[in-house]
């Protein structure tokens, strides 16, 4: 497969130039994105070919052993976290669609490949799934995803080149597969059994009751004719089952495998080890296998702790003859200790970049309400040039919210940079004799000494900085050299027509919201109950009630499914910030744990990207394969 990374890459591109030239494209997006692909196509296809190569290299090094990773240092700034905002969640939901068109299209073909993959696979004794297979539809969306990022193309732009590629993979992926497949026949190799573990809400029986599904199972003509008690036959094809579960990586499945025997020795004495799964038996497999699944390869340190502890615990229960309830029961309370101990560690290690997502809340917070106050003052002061209206409005507020959040309100810097705008404002106006010219002259330095300071404090530009400057000189410099004349008395004038209204036309001159983006959650004219992950009877208005339920009702420490980094991972709610406007995960994935903005979140949920954990359980998907396969 990575030898054809190159023809791929070459079909698909061809692909999406079609799909870009259709007349149905929108052609203000599409042509630009044509442009820039039929300029350097030769590029574009060997960044695609090296990044589908990279992806594949990469998903096959997940399952080997690799050395432990080094804990990334803590963040000293917002943008140091991998904080997944707007764009990022509309990154992954492109990535996803690539990713769903695929496996529509492709599913049996893939499912072939898989399967004759997984016999050269077993041989070395570790089984291998569809999501296990290196070469799969989620390395291609991902290398194609980070292509277009690397275009630097706007939103609109890089959204209609994702739709053009999810036109295009399905036929390009389904053809490479059904090439890899006859390539691996060729050689000899027959497809290994498919086991099929049901999807979740596929067997309730199971879920509900294990009792009658055990029954049913010690009730087989087969199991009857492996011995004379055919728990231990149960007890064993159970076993074999979740061995090959090629969702438990190696070291957990040795562990499990460790205690076969004396679960087998101790159900012997307590039938309750197969009338339910709540026994302490099968949460203690249960809990370890889940510690496995949400930390990643075992090499790496977290885990490497976790069999430290894990494997004493184990040798204890193995030790002696037929444990009962009572010991399995004291072993299970060690490791929920253990789990919970390391998950508190977890969050503290975060605390840095709690720390500053707490920060980004409370300025969110903040910015409007400085910004109507920089209005308010800008509307006594109508004679202001537009860039400095901007400037007020933008990054002065900015500099205002800042120096609030990180240095306090009673700072006395904090104090100057507030007042510092009803002080330039007073500082446009006319002057009206000598000595306020000169008592303006000895103002203007302390003033502008702010103004660099805050411009500082939130990184402007030198450029765009000194740009401002130079103009508040000129103004500055034009005021201080006119003549100043003594107002004169006005003639009584007549009674005037009635004024215009001055609030709208203020309203008017507010420039700077005008040209800020609309919000595209509340107020985005996409129909999310359109959507194709969202149940169409909702509509807009619904759907967005839902979302926004669903995310008010996370607590920390709950697990769900999550599509991040282009793939499906078990996550859990370390901690959400104090008004739910920033929420952290932890999961397996590269860097561990995951902030995300609540915006995102909800768009991801929206896209049915993120969900309850629904997912059958290690023993729960052996006592589903072993009743289809009996």
């Amino acid at each position: 497969m990575r030898a054809a990374a190159q023809p791929v890459a070459e079909q698909w591109l061809a692909a999406c130039v079609r799909r870009l030239a259709e007349p149905a494209m929108d052609r203000a997006a599409a042509q630009p994105v044509l442009v820039l692909i039929r300029s350097a196509h030769a590029r574009w296809v060997g960044d695609l070919a090296m990044r589908i190569r990279q992806g594949i290299t990469a998903a096959q090094l997940k399952r080997r052993p690799a050395p432990a990773a080094a804990r990334p240092a803590a963040p000293r700034s917002l943008s140091d976290l991998t904080l997944v905002d707007e764009d990022q969640a509309e990154r992954e939901i492109e990535v996803s669609r690539v990713i769903q068109v695929v496996d529509l299209e492709a599913e049996w073909v893939l499912r072939e490949l898989v399967g004759l993959a997984s016999a050269l696979q077993v041989a070395h004794g570790e089984p291998m799934g569809l999501a296990q297979y290196p070469a799969g539809p989620a390395v291609y969306a991902r290398a194609f995803g980070e292509m277009a990022q690397a275009m630097q193309l706007t939103p609109v732009q890089r959204a209609a080149l994702m739709r053009a590629a999810c036109a295009g993979a399905a036929e390009v992926l389904k053809a490479a597969y059904t090439e890899a497949a006859q390539q691996i026949r060729s050689w000899g190799v027959q497809e290994a059994r498919y086991q099929r573990s049901a999807a979740p809400g596929s067997s309730q029986e199971a879920r509900l009751s294990l009792g009658p599904s055990m029954q049913r199972l010690l009730s087989s003509p087969r199991l009857q004719a492996g011995g004379d008690d055919p728990s231990v036959a149960l007890l064993a094809r159970l076993f074999q089952e979740m061995l090959t579960d090629p969702r438990l990586n190696g070291p957990m499945r040795r562990v499990v495998a460790r205690l076969q025997g004396t679960v087998q020795q101790t159900a012997q004495r307590d039938r309750s080890v197969l009338a339910s799964q709540d026994h302490p038996v099968w949460q203690l497999i249960e809990q370890i296998a889940s510690y496995a699944e949400e930390h990643g390869q075992p090499e790496d340190a977290a885990a490497s702790d976790f069999m430290q502890f894990v494997e004493p615990l184990v040798d204890r229960l193995v030790a002696g003859p037929a444990p009962g309830r009572e010991a399995y029961d004291q072993a299970l309370g060690e490791l929920r200790g253990y789990v919970a101990q390391d998950e508190a560690a977890e969050l503290a290690r975060e605390a840095e970049a709690r720390r500053l997502l707490d920060q980004a809340e409370h300025e969110d917070a903040l910015r409007p309400v400085l910004r109507e106050q920089v209005q308010l003052s800008l509307r006594k002061a109508p004679q202001v040039g537009e860039n400095l209206r901007l400037f007020l409005l933008g990054p002065w507020t900015d500099v205002m919210v800042h120096a609030v959040v990180h240095l306090g309100d009673g700072h006395a810097e904090t104090q100057g940079m507030l007042s510092a705008v009803d002080e330039l404002l007073s500082s446009l106006q006319p002057l009206q004799d000598a000595a306020q010219r000169q008592q303006r002259m000895r103002e203007l330095p302390g003033l502008v000494a702010r103004l660099q300071r805050g411009m500082q404090l939130v990184g402007m530009s030198k450029a765009r900085a000194e740009a401002m400057l130079d103009e508040l000189m000129d103004v500055h410099r034009k005021l201080l050299l006119a003549p100043t004349a003594a107002p004169t008395p006005e003639p009584a004038a007549p009674a005037a027509p009635a004024a215009p209204d001055t609030d709208i036309q203020w309203d008017d001159d507010d420039a700077y919201l005008r040209e800020q983006p609309t919000d595209r959650w509340g107020h985005s004219d996409t129909n999310l109950g359109h959507l194709p992950t969202v149940p169409m009877g909702l509509d807009a208005e619904a759907a967005g009630a839902a979302v926004a339920q669903w995310v008010k009702g996370l607590r920390e420490g709950q697990r769900c499914k999550i599509f991040l980094q282009g793939q499906w991972v078990t996550a859990r709610l370390m901690w959400q910030s104090e008004n739910g406007g920033f929420f952290m995960f932890s999961s397996p994935l590269e860097g561990g744990s995951h902030s995300l903005t609540r915006r995102a979140l909800e768009r991801l949920r929206a896209e049915g990207l993120v969900t309850d954990l629904a997912e059958p359980s290690l023993l729960q998907r052996a006592v589903d394969s072993l009743m289809q396969d009996l």
